[in-house]
């Protein structure tokens, strides 16, 4: 904040004023909390499994608090296998700060399509074959 003063000129009035002079933001946001690594089972019979966190929070050195959204969402079906989470954190300016975490699904799911595909695929072959098509 700079103080002013204006004097007037025959009756030596004098004025004060204020003035904040706002300065320019170029800082991210910043996650206060971005560990939400998880381990889980796949669901039974399923080869996924729901995975559901509380979206981690930022701070900003300008006022209003960052808009943060992850990618995939909370409640999300993740497969088996380990999948990479986004969030992002906005400031009222337009910055934007990143942060990962990993969701890893463990366990097994059988699935017989790929067997059957595979065997019709086979006896169609060894038909086509007896029969002079191949």
């Amino acid at each position: 904040m700079v103080q002013f003063v204006i004097k007037s000129g025959h009756r030596n009035v004098y004025h004060w004023f204020s003035v904040s002079f706002l300065g320019v933001d170029a800082e991210a946001p910043v996650f206060e909390n971005c560990s939400f690594h998880q381990s889980i089972n796949n669901d039974p019979g399923k080869p996924s499994a729901l995975a559901t966190w509380t979206n981690p929070t930022a701070t900003d050195n300008t006022e209003g608090i960052p808009q943060v959204t992850c990618y995939p969402e909370s409640g999300t079906d993740f497969f088996i296998g380990v999948t990479s989470v986004t969030c992002h954190a906005k400031s009222i300016n337009g910055h934007v700060a990143t942060c990962d975490f990993e969701i890893v699904v463990t366990g097994r799911f059988i699935t017989l399509i790929f067997f059957i595909f595979s065997t019709l695929n086979m006896q169609c072959k060894c038909l086509r074959m007896s029969h002079g098509f191949i």
